[in-house]
Parts: structure tokens; C-alpha cells; sequence
């Protein structure tokens, strides 16, 4: 479960004509064929529980849930497992969690105590996290298309983050299982899942989703994120592009905050 998006195509510093020909000056007409019709005439997905509130390409497949990959890079982050899972309990026993934020006024969508550590952030490593999870950086730096972001969440018992949708459906949210006390779970559109330590679950953060710790005790888990499988590296790159035209108000400060402290 990840930050929520303030933004839409409609409320962004530049007009839409500005951003197709800051598209075309870098990239091909056949690089922009899918994304350029998507950005002019925006659609709203079919699922009523799928409202990315950015941008939404529909010419991606999309399902709630996805498969995990059967990729070396999955093979090897669950071989890591032990090693991460100490990391993560360095980190709790040095207290290097703080209380989750977004950035600028980003509107509180939880309940109860959520706490979150940062091992990258814009693609960047945490000069901390670098020294306090060498393992765990290794391992997603080694994820191909590791997108914006990779923390430690911590949800505390009777926590709950409460239904939200992610800003755009061009990514994929991974979750490794850490330490899954019964009673802990995910809903991502109409379906419940459940986390076990060292498994991975896939799932598309622009569907509503929520999270609840019934337990008894602390659930962590090893967010971090990818892009979606169907996209062209040049469509990614675009895709950046037009992040970098649209900032979220507060952003760099987050960031920045981010990777000096390795919390929110």
C-alpha cells in the first residue's frame, strides 16, 4: 500500500498541447501511438473499483492481482529472505521506523499507527538504508523496472488503511511478507489476500485496495513497485516525463526527507 496521487491530467502546470509536444521533441509518433490518444481523450476503466485518479491507459491488461513472475530476480529476493528478515529486525530494534507521511498536505487515508522505512526513493538508495539492509538494497536494485519507490511498512494490531486507489494503472505493487500475524490482510477490488513471510503478492494499486491488521501482533511487509509488464521502455521513459511535468506539490522535500533520514 503506497501514497495516493492529488493530481489529474486536467490540473497539471502545462496544457495538454504542451505536453504532447514536450512528448513529440523527445520521442518517436510510433513510440507515442498507445500513450498520445490515452492523454487526449482520457477513458474510465469498465470495473467501478478500478479510479486511478492520474491517468489510466487502457490498453494495458488489467486485473486486480497479478501472477508473480517466474523471474531469477523473484527466485533470488526469496532466497534472501532470511537476511532481509534480519535487516528489517536491525531496523526495529535500532527504531529507524517512523510515522508513514506523504508529501506537502497528502491527505491521511489510515487509521492506528503506520510506520515506514525507506531503502529507495526515486530510484535513489537511502545512504542509511545502504548501511542498515546492504542484502535488501541488493536485491531491488536487481528487480528489472524497479519503479519509483521500496519501503519497510509496519502496520500496528487494530491498524487499518482504509480504501484508496493508486494514481495510475501502469504499475504493478509487489509485497514480500515479513512478519504476518494472523488476522492481517490485503483487499485489492474484490479480492482478499493474505500474506505469509517470505511469499510475494503481486496487485495493480489503481484498483481500490485496503489494509487491516486484526492481529495481535506488528505486520511488516517489503513494499516496493515496477512497471507494468506490457509498457515499452520507451513508453516508460514518457511515462516519467510526464511525472516530471505534473509534481505533487511537496514532492522533493518528501523525497528529500526521505533519503536523509530513510523515513517519511
Amino acid at each position: 500500500c503506497a501514497r495516493t496521487s492529488r493530481r489529474t491530467l486536467r490540473e497539471v502546470p502545462v496544457s495538454e498541447n504542451q505536453l504532447i509536444d514536450e512528448l513529440r521533441q523527445r520521442f518517436s509518433a510510433q513510440e507515442l501511438v498507445r500513450l498520445e490518444p490515452c492523454i487526449r481523450a482520457q477513458r474510465e476503466p469498465s470495473d467501478p473499483l478500478q479510479r486511478p485518479g492520474f491517468l489510466y491507459l487502457p490498453f494495458l491488461e488489467s486485473t486486480s492481482c497479478h501472477r508473480v513472475p517466474d523471474s531469477q530476480w523473484v527466485r533470488d529476493l526469496q532466497r534472501s529472505f532470511d537476511t532481509i528478515h534480519a535487516e528489517c529486525k536491525r531496523v526495529v530494534a535500532a527504531e529507524g521506523f517512523r510515522p508513514y507521511s506523504g508529501p506537502g498536505d497528502d491527505p491521511c487515508f489510515w487509521d492506528g499507527r503506520w510506520d515506514a522505512y525507506y531503502l529507495l526513493h526515486t530510484k535513489r538508495v537511502s545512504p542509511r538504508a545502504a548501511i542498515d539492509c546492504p542484502t535488501t538494497v541488493r536485491c531491488l536494485q536487481a528487480v528489472p523496472r524497479l519503479d519509483e519507490y521500496a519501503f519497510f511498512s509496519r502496520l500496528a494490531p487494530a491498524a487499518r488503511i482504509r480504501p484508496h486507489c493508486g494514481p495510475w494503472n501502469c504499475r504493478v505493487t509487489f509485497h514480500l511478507g515479513i512478519e504476518v500475524p494472523p488476522g492481517s490482510w490485503l483487499r485489492v477490488g474484490s479480492e482478499t489476500r493474505r500474506w505469509r513471510s517470505g511469499g510475494l503478492l503481486a496487485f495493480d494499486d489503481s484498483y481500490e485496495h485496503e489494509v487491516r491488521n486484526d492481529g495481535d501482533s506488528t505486520r511488516i511487509v517489503l513494499v516496493f513497485t515496477t512497471w507494468h509488464p506490457d509498457l515499452a521502455d520507451a513508453e516508460i521513459e514518457a511515462l516519467r516525463l510526464i511525472d516530471a511535468l505534473s509534481p505533487i506539490p511537496g514532492r522533493e522535500e518528501h523525497t528529500t526527507e526521505v533519503l536523509e533520514r530513510g523515513h517519511a
